[in-house]
């Protein structure tokens, strides 16, 4: 049995939209929007390869295949909210 690597990235996003908002402690009021997305990926390691070669790899392929539909996602969710 070969080795694997599991990755289990969770993204949260929270936006808040208003006037005078703090810049750095986190505002009183609930947010505009606010959720949570799972993504899991395993991989197989090869005899030759680290594991830790084969972890980076594929949380740069993670993250790069979660951005674009988080950020419209999120687009569309503000979109209904009427931001």
């Amino acid at each position: 049995m070969s080795k694997q690597v599991r990755i289990e990235l969770e993204i949260a996003v929270r936006i808040y939209v208003g006037e005078n908002l703090p810049d750095e402690s986190k505002p009183a009021e609930m947010p505009d929007l606010a959720d949570d997305w799972g993504f899991t990926r395993v991989a197989h390691v090869g005899p030759m390869v680290p594991a830790r070669d084969v972890g980076a790899a594929h949380l740069t392929a993670l993250l790069s295949g979660a951005i674009p539909g988080t950020v419209e996602h999120v687009r569309q969710q503000l979109r209904e909210r009427g931001f």
